[in-house]
C-alpha cells in the first residue's frame, strides 16, 4: 500500500517561519526541512480508539498535571515513580499506546520492537537522546519533548553560581566550615559591568542571557 501526501509548499510558508520559536534562534525550521521528507515506509497506520482502550505508561515520576489530564480524558494511565530496566520496560510497553519518560528511561530499538501498540513518546525533558529515534521514525511513532522546560531554572543557576566565583563564596564556605573566620574582599568582584562570555551557545544559554542584559 503507497501513501502519498500533497507537499507543495503552503502559500502562507513565509509568515509561518518569520513566526516559528527557530528564528529566534537562528536555526533552521524543521518546517521547512518537512516538505522534502518522505513518509517512513512502516509508516504505522492509525485505526479508531475507543478512549478508554488507551493505555498510557508515565516513568520517572513526570509532572503531576500530565498524570490528572490524561486520567481526567478517561484513557488508562499507569504511574511509576521510578525508571525501568530495559527487561522491565519490554514487559509493560508491549500494550502501551503512550509513553511518558525523563532522562533516565532508555528507549532502544530493543525495546522499541516489541512496542506493537506505541503511537507515540513523550519526553518530559529537554532532550531525546535517550530515544531512537531511528527506529521510532521508521515505525512511525512520534517522539515529543519540552525543549524550554528548564530555561529558567537554568538561568537562575548560571547567575547564581557567577556571583559565588566572584565572591569566592566555596572557599569562604570550606574556611568557616573548618573553623576559620577570613573576612577578605581581596580577589572578590561584583559582578556588574563585567563582560560575560558564553561559549557554545544554545538555547537554555538565552534565558541568562537575557536576565543579564
Amino acid at each position: 500500500m503507497s501513501i502519498a501526501r500533497d507537499i507543495r509548499p503552503r502559500q502562507d510558508d513565509t509568515a509561518f517561519l518569520a513566526t516559528s520559536p527557530s528564528a529566534s534562534f537562528n536555526s533552521p525550521s524543521s518546517h521547512s526541512s518537512a516538505l522534502n521528507r518522505t513518509v517512513p515506509i512502516n509508516a504505522k497506520p492509525l485505526k479508531p480508539f475507543a478512549t478508554e482502550d488507551i493505555k498510557v505508561l508515565l516513568l520517572e515520576n513526570v509532572n503531576q498535571t500530565g498524570r490528572e489530564i490524561l486520567s481526567q480524558q478517561g484513557y488508562q494511565v499507569e504511574f511509576l515513580k521510578s525508571s525501568l530496566s530495559e527487561d522491565q520496560l519490554i514487559e509493560k510497553i508491549r500494550d502501551v499506546h503512550v509513553i511518558g519518560i525523563r532522562s533516565k528511561t532508555k528507549l532502544t530499538a530493543r525495546v522499541l520492537k516489541e512496542a506493537k501498540n506505541l503511537i507515540v513518546i513523550g519526553c518530559f525533558c529537554i532532550g531525546t537522546n535517550q530515544v531512537d529515534l531511528q527506529y521510532a521514525a521508521d515505525q512511525g511513532i512520534a517522539v515529543f519533548n519540552s525543549p524550554f522546560s528548564n530555561s529558567r531554572s537554568v538561568a537562575e543557576l548560571v547567575i547564581g553560581e557567577m556571583v559565588m566565583l566572584a565572591r569566592q563564596l566555596g572557599d569562604r564556605s570550606n574556611e568557616m566550615h573548618a573553623g576559620t573566620w577570613n573576612k577578605v574582599s581581596n580577589g572578590c568582584w561584583e559582578i556588574r559591568g563585567k563582560t560575560i562570555g558564553m561559549y557554545h551557545w544554545i538555547r537554555s544559554h538565552r534565558c541568562p542571557a537575557l536576565r543579564i542584559g
